[in-house]
């Protein structure tokens, strides 16, 4: 991702568009951010089981970072506005679990 937000960073923001679409349409049913859109290429059909690759403090963080550079390299602070209510779910889930990753599980409720 560091080129793309080099070279031109609008392209992050389509590569990380459909991830935050496919999530926040509750295709997804764990509450962390997925591994990636599934094995179907050419079809993005995700993970409707939840039975992706299990690191979700890894994706977490990624997708909070990327989504944040993203809005700071093209000054486009309204994509986190747009994809807040997921971003924060997942800022929860570190909170809970990023301390110590190895006790990392699924998601405790919060209704923050």
């Amino acid at each position: 991702m560091p080129i793309y937000l080099y070279l031109q960073p609008e392209i992050l923001g389509l590569l990380l568009e459909p991830l935050f679409q496919h999530q926040e349409a509750d295709l997804y049913p764990n509450q962390y951010s997925m591994h990636d859109l599934g094995s179907s290429f050419p079809n993005a059909t995700g993970h409707p089981d939840g039975n992706d690759e299990y690191m979700p403090v890894e994706e977490c963080g990624n997708m909070i970072f990327m989504a944040l550079a993203y809005a700071q390299f093209t000054d486009n602070f309204s994509y986190l506005v747009s994809h807040y209510k997921i971003l924060k779910q997942w800022t929860w889930y570190l909170i809970e679990y990023g301390l110590v990753p190895a006790t990392q599980g699924k998601f405790r409720l919060y209704e923050n």
